[in-house]
């Protein structure tokens, strides 16, 4: 599935599957297997041309699914679907798996591909970066990194002085903190030594997280520089940052994650 909007505008969903299945020697109980299967049967005469981006994936996906392939190549298959239909197009995908199948699915979309990949493919620039699989790539870009939300920033500051391989980047606040709240991302220190510390300098700690980084993250770290548009980083406040003014790195003392397919 390449083009969800590929089938003509003027022909019903029921239709435009039975000439596929016609000129592909399938018979008709199979056009209504996949339109069951993937929900236009209920607009099944209703024409391509009236279906929503969303409908329109769902009648693409039911097209690929017509001859009962071995192989399911899908391009970016959950635009325009709400969640119940991004939930089931990574239901099919998993499943399709199971069965046997080869599933090649191509996203942008992180969070999805964490949920439904066993392989990553990563490409940047028409050229594989990197073949792995999720938890390892997750694994490989793995660090120890902090979130913590304080209204102590100052002193907090002044706590990292020492410790160049430690950073730290201001982030935006989440709503429900306090007004005098500020956010940060610290990476590279200790959780242990990090939680001494504030206790002993007594800084006042709304949130104080570990996480893990995420696949997105480590996917924008091995991309980024094969990245066709970049734009200008934001600020906490939605201002742009000028693309010459260096991110802030701060120092803990003494304290010690193209598209993928």
């Amino acid at each position: 599935m390449l083009d969800a909007k590929y089938a003509p505008k003027s022909r019903s969903a029921y239709a435009y599957l039975c000439s596929l299945a016609y000129t592909n020697n399938i018979s008709k109980s199979r056009v209504d297997e996949v339109m069951d299967l993937t929900g236009p049967a209920s607009v099944k005469k209703t024409k391509a041309g009236r279906f929503s981006l969303g409908m329109s994936q769902r009648l693409a996906i039911a097209a690929s699914l017509l001859g009962d392939p071995k192989n399911l190549v899908l391009d970016e298959p959950v635009n325009g679907l709400d969640a119940e239909g991004v939930k089931w197009v990574r239901d099919l995908c998993r499943n399709c798996a199971a069965e046997g199948r080869a599933v090649l699915l191509s996203s942008h979309l992180m969070s999805e591909v964490a949920l439904t990949a066993d392989n990553l493919v990563i490409i940047g620039e028409g050229r594989i970066l990197q073949t792995t699989t999720v938890s390892d790539f997750v694994e490989e870009h793995s660090r120890d990194l902090l979130s913590v939300v304080t209204p102590d920033a100052e002193r907090m500051q002044a706590m990292f002085a020492n410790s160049p391989s430690v950073r730290i980047t201001e982030t935006t606040v989440e709503d429900g903190y306090p007004a005098d709240s500020r956010a940060f991302r610290i990476e590279g220190a200790d959780f242990a030594a990090v939680a001494h510390g504030f206790a002993r300098s007594q800084i006042v700690a709304y949130r104080f997280t570990r996480e893990q980084v995420s696949l997105e993250q480590a996917y924008m770290e091995l991309t980024h520089a094969h990245a066709q548009y970049v734009s200008a980083p934001m600020t906490a406040a939605g201002a742009q940052i000028p693309q010459n003014m260096p991110m802030q790195n701060m120092p803990v003392q003494n304290m010690g994650n193209g598209g993928a397919r």
